[in-house]
């Protein structure tokens, strides 16, 4: 922080070093697994999870922790994240254990620094701790670079009115991000329930009813499928019609295998498994091949195809989505084309059936599964059950379905705004809770109550006094913790 800017009253700036019994983790050896099977807890920087760590899977031996500079700390200690994806993530040990080489460890004087106001300065100067490690590979931070990291430090009494004043705002921020949370997972109901509703004919039921003298019945193949009420379980309404997939195409067609090894300059645009995304191309991270237009021209790309994922993971093949823009592109050989057959068939329609909970479960029905990856070929494509109701209806269907989709696509655009607001909100209160804004300051309190207070620099003196008096380490004695698992 800005080791200029003015200090309340009664404040005074340290290093983090002398606020606590700093320390760091270790890692046994990986070549001896035996280190790893035993009863004292061992966090990772990666487990840390910006509030009170309850439990760990990883637990190692009393040799293990011999064997590193791991050292088994006390419940309440606070552990930082130094580098890597989770650099400046916190946690607070509910019980004894020892963490890796990527935490640092600290343990405060309970009655001379309030333990939670260091985990809420902590957390307002990750932004900083980032910015700081910057600069290699990946973000890196060093134990003397936190030791040395200069913290405000208001008087006792105000650090536990802050932790409070803190702790009730962020709880009602949390209590708003929760629910923003959950939104995601209703919004994803909302869609399966509308595809239901748009495949099963109760979308467009009053539609229907209003215009069922221009609907005929589609003039194709009625198929016969046994299992139909029973993996189905709906029937079809008046002038639509169980059929196969088959029945309203002209054809399906593998993929390109070519090497997607060129440039955006020079190559053609190849649509691989990963562009299909819910039920929509995304095209975020476009590859491009190099190839003759004699080998592309029958696998360039028309609006209405649509892109079938035959090859994945057993939870995500099958999953299909539209080409609808205007521009030259070809398709890698995961992905199968349908080109439909427009005069019975609207594209948009045959999406929204595959990606419905219906086609998911009819993928997962047909899928054939490998060691890590599942497979629907273009044979049991076109057997693919569909209800197909009159084309007018479809396009009607379609409408529908896109109108409340942009509508969850607006809600979700909320979402996200919301959940930066909670976040600015987060910063804002850490913030104004270190520039001794968000509490009446100790000294005020104290002339407004004609008593006298101790000021953070006697708090020091104190706080230096019972450091120099341990040695610079902690009095607690080093034990091995219980087998029993920490609850």
């Amino acid at each position: 922080m800005d080791g200029e800017s003015e200090l309340p009253e009664g404040w005074e700036k340290t290093s983090l070093k002398n606020i606590g019994f700093w320390s760091t983790g270790g890692t046994p050896s990986r070549k001896n697994p035996e280190y790893f099977n035993g009863n004292i807890p061992w966090i990772k920087s990666g487990d840390l999870p910006d509030g009170h760590i309850t439990s760990t899977e990883e637990k190692i031996t009393k040799e293990g922790l011999d064997s590193c500079s791991a050292k088994i700390l006390p419940k309440g200690t606070i552990s930082i994240a130094l580098y890597g994806a989770t650099i400046g993530k916190l946690g607070i040990l509910d019980f004894e254990s020892s963490t890796n080489q990527a935490c640092a460890n600290c343990q405060v004087i309970n009655d001379l620094i309030n333990r939670d106001f260091l985990f809420y300065f902590l957390l307002n100067e990750r932004n900083n701790f980032i910015k700081t490690g910057q600069g290699g590979a990946q973000p890196n931070l060093t134990n003397q670079i936190i030791r040395d990291w200069v913290i405000p430090l208001p008087p006792l009494a105000e650090q536990r009115r802050i932790v409070a004043a803190v702790g009730a705002l962020l709880a009602r921020v949390n209590a708003s991000r929760e629910r923003l949370d959950r939104v995601p997972g209703l919004l994803k109901a909302f869609r399966q329930a509308v595809l239901a509703a748009a495949c099963s004919g109760r979308l467009t039921e009053g539609w229907r009813e209003e215009n069922y003298q221009r609907l005929n019945r589609p003039e194709i193949d009625n198929a016969k499928f046994p299992e139909i009420i029973e993996f189905y379980q709906f029937g079809v309404p008046n002038h639509w019609i169980w059929t196969s997939i088959k029945n309203v195409l002209h054809y399906v067609q593998y993929g390109l295998s070519i090497k997607a090894d060129a440039d955006e300059q020079t190559g053609i645009p190849i649509l691989r498994m990963g562009n299909i995304q819910d039920g929509l191309l995304n095209f975020d991270d476009l590859k491009y091949i190099q190839a003759t237009q004699e080998e592309l021209s029958q696998f360039y790309l028309d609006s209405g195809d649509v892109l079938f994922n035959r090859t994945n993971s057993p939870e995500l093949v099958g999953k299909s989505a539209v080409y609808d823009v205007d521009k030259k592109m070809t398709f890698a050989s995961y992905l199968i084309r349908i080109k439909v057959n427009q005069e019975l068939l609207f594209s948009k329609y045959l999406n929204y059936w595959i990606n419905s909970n219906w086609g998911r479960e009819w993928a997962r029905k047909v899928r054939t599964d490998g060691v890590s990856q599942s497979n629907i070929n273009g044979k049991k494509l076109q057997q693919m059950p569909i209800p197909l109701p009159p084309l007018p209806e479809q396009h009607e269907i379609v409408r529908r379905v896109e109108s409340l989709f942009t509508l969850t696509d607006h809600i979700e655009q909320r979402v996200a705004i919301g959940k930066e607001r909670a976040d600015r909100l987060t910063q804002a209160i850490l913030a104004k809770a270190f520039r001794g804004e968000l509490v009446p300051t100790e000294a005020e309190l104290a002339r407004s109550e004609g008593r006298e207070y101790e000021p953070a620099e006697v708090l020091l003196e104190r706080i230096k006094k019972n450091q120099e008096m341990s040695g610079g380490k902690s009095k607690r004695k080093t034990r091995i913790p219980r087998t029993k698992e920490p609850v």
